[in-house]
């Protein structure tokens, strides 16, 4: 371990000293045989699984890099002077990680073109190649590696991205906000604290710390709109269920209404004695029938139709008699 962050002459000696170049080229054989496994099983089919396939190593791997450094930290009471040294293994991390950002960009390039934002994608994997190179150069790679802890919410993002049964929000933004937004603004404030360490590493973990803010207020709109998504499917579901059970609901209809013409007919007409039912006949015979019949010219006349009414009305008599219908 050396105990000085003398920085390298030129991007040149920095960038082709043998430990980066080896952990480089390692780097590129894992990564790519990572991806291809993937692809060839079939465990990652659709263009949003690929896109991820590569940040879950890559995630994983630098978070648990990033802790032995945080529990040194912790150990040392939080003294960033303490652990700031670099190591070999930080610098092959870090080059693991620009390994990382630039074949995710070549290989989604070719496979999953369409998952590549501008600004979450090229803008900011470009930046932050540019940023590895600067750190290679300046001896910083255990200050990268130690907010590699960053990466843990990228990892449970990877997760739930390739297998949905695996996403948990609540667990994302859990660690989204303890590093992403209280650790980082912890190593903004360290890195202008520790005296090995210039201005610049200041200036740029402020740079970044907005952005993180950023995403997290999308992250925020998204859970909104998700939870009135939710919330509005749920009120559809009872809606639904409650016209399907009124649909569906039987009328229970009494035995004696069964047959409603008899039981009708049996409650309004009571029964009638033989006469009544002969005097209420001839009483309708002598106010519709008979009279409409004398108005009916004699020729016309016909001895059958008198005899039927005279049938209907139960008392024969002689049907040219007049009745008047009063």
């Amino acid at each position: 371990m050396e105990d000085t962050l003398t920085p390298f002459d030129s991007y040149r000696s920095a960038l082709l000293q043998p430990l980066v170049l080896t952990s480089t080229v390692a780097s590129f054989v894992l990564l790519n045989g990572w991806y291809a496994t993937w692809t060839v099983k079939g465990w990652a089919v659709t263009d949003k699984q690929k896109a991820y396939v590569l940040s879950l190593l890559s995630s994983s791997t630098m978070t648990v890099g990033s802790i032995p450094l945080l529990k040194e930290l912790w150990k040392h009471n939080w003294d960033l002077q303490v652990i700031v040294a670099e190591r070999w293994w930080t610098v092959m991390l870090t080059s693991f990680f620009a390994t990382f950002l630039f074949l995710d960009l070549s290989v989604g390039f070719i496979f999953y073109r369409k998952k590549i934002d501008l600004l979450t994608g090229w803008i900011h994997h470009t930046t932050y190649l540019i940023t590895m190179a600067w750190i290679i150069k300046n001896r910083m790679a255990t200050v990268f590696v130690l907010m590699c802890l960053l990466e843990a919410p990228t990892f449970i993002l990877a997760l739930g991205s390739i297998n949905s049964k695996l996403r948990r929000d609540y667990v994302f933004a859990f660690f989204f906000v303890s590093t992403r937004i209280l650790f980082h603004a912890y190593m903004i404030y360290a890195t202008y604290a520790c005296s090995s360490l210039k201005l610049a590493p200041t200036v740029v973990l402020s740079v970044f710390f907005p952005l993180h803010c950023y995403w997290f207020s999308g992250f925020i709109s998204q859970q909104k709109r998700l939870y009135y998504e939710r919330k509005a499917a749920k009120a559809t579901k009872i809606s639904d269920k409650r016209d399907t059970v009124i649909s569906n609901a039987k009328v229970v209809v009494p035995e004696e209404f069964k047959s409603p013409s008899r039981r009708v007919t049996e409650l309004i007409l009571p029964a009638l004695s033989k006469e009544d039912q002969i005097r209420l006949r001839r009483r309708l015979a002598d106010l519709t029938a008979r009279p409409l019949l004398n108005q009916v010219p004699e020729r016309f006349r016909h001895k059958s139709v008198d005899n039927m009414i005279n049938r209907f009305a139960g008392t024969p008599q002689p049907s040219n008699v007049a009745v008047s219908a009063f």
